[in-house]
């Protein structure tokens, strides 16, 4: 099983160097990182180009975020598709344990995981706010959503993934959305069963601009 991680990039220059080395650097390592440059005025490009060959780097002219997440999808050639937000980080055993989910778990059409906060200047850690109803194991929201509402919260975009074939199902994301990763997840709750890893798996970074 090969997974692929995609991330888009807007401005995040000062970010996105640690943010693609932390995709890389995995236990298991990922089939791609595909990053999609949405416009980018900043560093970000010089530092792209210095990963060369090693990533699948597409630049766009800016058309936003889910212009931008449409674009890399459609590069993404694994069997799992991982996001990761270019001001994140991925844990180095990120990627080994979406594969032992998904392995373990075939039924499961989406695998999500524990994000934790830190200050993305200092990597200090920072309160993480506790969701009690995200709990590990095995969710299948779509007898409550015939009812109407959804028994769990769903994480951040950096702790969300999927196998492609499900993906797509819910492929193109219309641009008139802006909250991408909501219709992405809790499309996916309302949609088909998928498990959650009781584990931190990922960094969230907090700074001054995480507002795309």
């Amino acid at each position: 099983m090969q997974v692929s991680v995609a991330m888009v990039n807007y401005n995040y220059g000062r970010y996105l160097r640690e943010a693609i080395d932390s995709a890389l650097g995995q236990t298991v390592a990922p089939v791609e990182v595909v990053v999609v440059d949405d416009g980018s005025t900043d560093e970000s490009r010089d530092v792209l180009a210095s990963y060369g060959e090693r990533i699948v780097t597409v630049f766009a002219d800016h058309s936003g975020q889910t212009v931008g997440m449409n674009t890399a999808f459609a590069h993404c050639s694994g069997d799992v598709v991982c996001l990761l937000d270019s001001d994140d980080l991925m844990l180095p055993c990120r990627v080994e344990r979406l594969i032992e989910a998904y392995s373990s778990h075939p039924d499961c059409q989406w695998v999500f995981h524990g994000l934790d906060w830190i200050d993305r200047a200092t990597r200090a850690p920072l309160i993480t706010p506790v969701t009690l109803d995200f709990t590990s194991g095995f969710h299948d929201e779509r007898r409550f959503v015939r009812r109407g509402w959804f028994s769990m919260n769903a994480p951040a975009t950096s702790a969300l993934s999927w196998r492609t074939a499900f993906l797509k199902t819910l492929l193109p994301i219309s641009s008139r959305l802006r909250g991408f990763d909501n219709y992405l997840k809790f499309g996916s709750l309302a949609m088909a069963p998928g498990w959650v890893i009781g584990e931190v798996l990922g960094l969230q970074g907090i700074h001054d601009s995480n507002l795309y």
